[in-house]
């Protein structure tokens, strides 16, 4: 298990130096300081892992790697097909409607979500944490993204200080499917955690749909 300390002070720093970074960044060159800031989260996050012999934290980080590569798709679904998120352009490359620093950043919250929730011993309270732990770390990150210029919901009817409603529940559940995911292929090797990663994220999409139907379109029938 992860120690508790390593992830509080892993993540203390990282959002110390990346908020830091991101603030001070001037306008022309602010996409590509996000960028920098996601990709040198991973660096550093395997950089810790490798230095201090940590197998659990290597596991848990190849784990969400491809899950948060794989949520380009959902984000791009609701930009270009739903129409209900915006991305800002800083001029950096994008995956179709979705700029390319989106890739790696579901990695962070979805990292300490599962890395917190199996501090529990109870499996039933890792899972209330897994859910807990994801809905406030996606609600505040949907909160604060539009002040940073990072994304923004549009076209929706139902939130609360800007965070749409809709997110939240896929959200809360894409914290406990991350972690029974990573719970269930433990010790499994490389391509059973790939193949549930994956399916996570679509998963996690089609909740989101549904989500958006019930909250934003059923609510008017």
């Amino acid at each position: 298990m992860i120690r508790l300390r390593s992830i509080l002070v892993f993540h203390a720093l990282f959002a110390l130096l990346a908020f830091g970074a991101v603030l001070l960044a001037p306008d022309a060159v602010y996409g590509w300081v996000l960028l920098a800031a996601v990709l040198g989260y991973h660096v550093a996050s395997l950089a810790w892992a490798v230095g201090r012999g940590d197998r659990e934290w290597l596991r848990l980080w190849l784990y969400l790697l491809p899950l948060s590569m794989a949520q380009v798709v959902p984000d791009w679904i609701l930009a270009e097909w739903v129409g209900s998120l915006v991305f800002h352009d800083h001029g950096i490359p994008r995956v179709g409607a979705v700029p390319v620093y989106m890739a790696g950043m579901w990695s962070i919250p979805l990292f300490v979500t599962v890395a917190l929730a199996r501090q529990a011993r109870l499996p039933a309270l890792r899972a209330v944490i897994a859910v807990l732990l994801a809905l406030l770390l996606f609600a505040s990150s949907e909160w604060y993204a539009h002040p940073l210029a990072l994304w923004h919901a549009v076209g929706v009817e139902h939130s609360i200080w800007g965070v749409a409603l809709y997110v939240l529940p896929p959200e809360a559940a894409l914290g406990l499917a991350a972690w029974w995911g990573f719970e269930a292929t433990r010790g499994r090797g490389l391509v059973p955690q790939l193949l549930v990663a994956l399916a996570t994220s679509v998963l996690y999409t089609g909740m989101l749909i549904t989500s958006y139907f019930l909250i934003e379109y059923g609510a008017t029938l």
